[in-house]
């Protein structure tokens, strides 16, 4: 059953397209065995503000038995490696900073042997907001002034961007396919009422069947040949067990060259981009000391929107981490700054209304974070976002027409120049 305390743990969620969902497409059952026509329900014009519904949905799921998972304890968790994979494909991300200094150390002297200066770009989540970070990427290729990038970091829909990101120019026609062709049936499918009664909502199979036409070993060979230079591709998933997000190493996965690799190298980019109770989570095989078990990993949103850096480096600006002269890209796939809206005084708008501010606020403390770490090491912060000069009436998720008004709006952006931002539009 979904519990009140889960959902404010864990803002960053992406409840409110599950409920949007709910209402347009299936029954439900408020109570065990009684049935409801969800299309009579009132009418909410904000589709954030249904999150509320999901409580009672938590209800009704709580009828039907979960099945059962083998335990394991905490200590194996932290020692855990994934089955059949190198013990150094993966960190969490909430590690001490030792952790990450000499990988950091590695990242700046390989940049300097290629005559750069160290390169970051974090791309966030946003599902079918990602389109704005295609164009936007696309855009800013068409005006010759992207760079290469020394890391790249992927989080839900940015996890889906990066790989094509961090692979460079060659790629930016599959990156614009990828949000422009494509309708909500090739990402998933809705399992109306028994999702309500399963690990999920909707059934995911459409986007792992792309996930593995576009996740080949000619791109993972790609990867590979771009880690051995000294540059990084890491895409963050959240380990629900142990409620701490984990940094994968994309670049070491697709290293080790097995038909395993290629296999986890899938499996993280679906984890990453599946949204809790929309999507089902992903079992990882992993062992430790001598026994082996399953980790429940969800999408990367459900403990930050957006990474850029360790924790630890936040918290200890000074580590030498990042050299002068680096730049650090924000893409945020969303609106970004606050929006007015006045909001009607009852439960379920007013529960909405606050999970979206939290949602939000995720994304401007990590984007807080970021600014102030430039400020203080002669970094530069460049960020973009939607604006609110985007005003398109969405239909349904992935609608093909909302997708293509967004990319092209990104794109323009990307490509004029002026849709970077050198200071956070809040908080100064």
């Amino acid at each position: 059953m979904i519990q009140t305390d889960d959902l404010y743990r864990q803002p960053a969620m992406l409840w409110p397209m599950l409920v949007d969902l709910m209402r347009r497409t299936v029954r439900r059952k408020p109570a065990c065995g009684t049935t409801r026509d969800m299309s009579r329900l009132p009418s909410f014009p904000n589709r954030t503000s249904r999150l509320i519904m999901l409580i009672v949905v938590g209800m009704c799921a709580g009828c039907a038995s979960a099945p059962e998972r083998p335990q394991y304890t905490q200590e194996a968790a932290t020692m855990a490696t994934v089955v059949g994979m190198p013990g150094d494909i993966r960190m969490w991300a909430d590690a001490p900073k030792e952790v990450f200094l000499s990988e950091a150390r590695q990242l700046v002297s390989a940049a300097r042997r290629r005559g750069q200066s160290l390169a970051l770009l974090a791309l966030s989540g946003g599902a079918d907001d990602g389109a704005y970070g295609a164009g936007f990427l696309n855009g800013w290729a068409q005006a010759g002034t992207r760079p290469e990038f020394t890391v790249v970091s992927g989080i839900s829909t940015g996890a889906l961007i990066a790989p094509y990101a961090f692979l460079g120019t060659a790629y930016d026609d599959k990156l614009k396919r990828m949000f422009t062709e494509i309708e909500r049936q090739d990402i998933f499918v809705v399992r109306a009422l028994s999702g309500l009664f399963g690990a999920s909502f909707a059934d995911n199979t459409p986007l792992k069947k792309m996930v593995e036409e576009q996740v080949t070993p000619e791109l993972l060979s790609a990867i590979a040949a771009e880690h051995a230079k000294g540059r990084r591709l890491l895409l963050a998933t959240t380990n629900l067990d142990a409620q701490r997000m984990v940094v994968w190493d994309m670049g070491r996965i697709a290293e080790v060259g097995t038909p395993r690799a290629l296999e986890v190298f899938r499996k993280v980019l679906i984890a990453s981009a599946s949204i809790p109770g929309l999507f089902p989570p992903v079992l990882f095989e992993a062992q430790a000391n001598g026994e082996r078990f399953s980790e429940l990993h969800v999408d990367g949103g459900a403990t930050m929107q957006v990474f850029t850096l360790p924790p630890a480096i936040f918290t200890h600006p000074k580590s030498g981490t990042v050299p002068r002269g680096s730049k650090i890209y924000m893409v945020i796939n969303n609106k970004l700054a606050p929006e007015f809206d006045v909001v009607r005084v009852s439960a379920i708008p007013v529960a909405g209304r606050s999970f979206s501010t939290l949602i939000k606020s995720s994304a401007q403390q990590t984007v807080l974070q970021t600014y102030d770490f430039t400020r203080k090491n002669d970094v530069g912060f460049f960020l973009t976002f939607i604006g609110s000069d985007f005003d398109f009436d969405r239909g349904d998720m992935f609608d093909q027409a909302y997708l293509n008004a967004l990319y092209d709006y990104g794109l323009r952006r990307g490509s004029s120049g002026k849709g970077w931002h050198e200071e956070p539009p809040f908080g100064n």
